[in-house]
């Protein structure tokens, strides 16, 4: 009797951390703010009076506060790109700041069931350079950007819920990224 008691235990230990590695693996989403410079330049970015120095493409994940921030920013030949601009931040959960104010993309992309899910994409349209791009895609190049499921250091999730319903997850994309992404998807 005991042994059979112990092999259930020992059947839903292994269960359990079968369980937890597989959400810490694939569906675990880090909810972090990201310093990002997209440019090809190296930047300085003073951000609540920390230094920063980022490389051409590199990204910083950054710790920000509730409320006011301020944030400073020029570029390795001295261009100034922000001087002592000040912002507010009311959800400090997941977001990206951007000091070069260059352009981001976010894109919503869906999960479950539905008839026809290409005139969800058809039914929007944005022009990215000349070219035309289908899809819930919204452009921004704000100072600081939230609003977003997935930030641009993760992926979609490989795994989502198997639901008879229609839910949308939306990916934030600097524009080469995004122009890449869209690519691989509608060929």
């Amino acid at each position: 009797m005991k042994n059979n008691s112990l092999k259930g235990l020992i059947i839903a230990l292994a269960f359990c951390l079968f369980s937890v590695s597989v959400y810490l693996l694939f569906l675990k989403k880090e909810d972090v703010f990201l310093l990002d410079n997209p440019t090809d330049s190296s930047i300085k970015v003073v951000l609540n009076n920390k230094k920063y120095l980022l490389g051409p493409g590199q990204t910083a994940k950054v710790s920000i506060q509730l409320g006011n921030n301020t944030i400073s920013a020029k570029r390795e030949d001295s261009v100034v790109l922000l001087k002592d601009t000040f912002f507010s931040i009311e959800n400090n959960t997941r977001g990206l700041i951007n000091p070069t104010l260059s352009n981001y993309y976010t894109f919503k992309r869906y999960y479950g069931y539905v008839k026809n899910r290409d005139s969800l994409y058809n039914s929007h349209q944005i022009d990215i350079e000349g070219k035309e791009y289908k899809g819930e895609i919204k452009k921004y190049n704000d100072l600081v950007l939230q609003g977003f499921s997935i930030n641009i250091n993760q992926d979609y999730p490989k795994l989502k819920k198997k639901s008879d319903s229609l839910t949308g997850i939306t990916k934030l994309f600097r524009k080469n990224q995004f122009v890449e992404y869209y690519e691989t998807i509608s060929e």
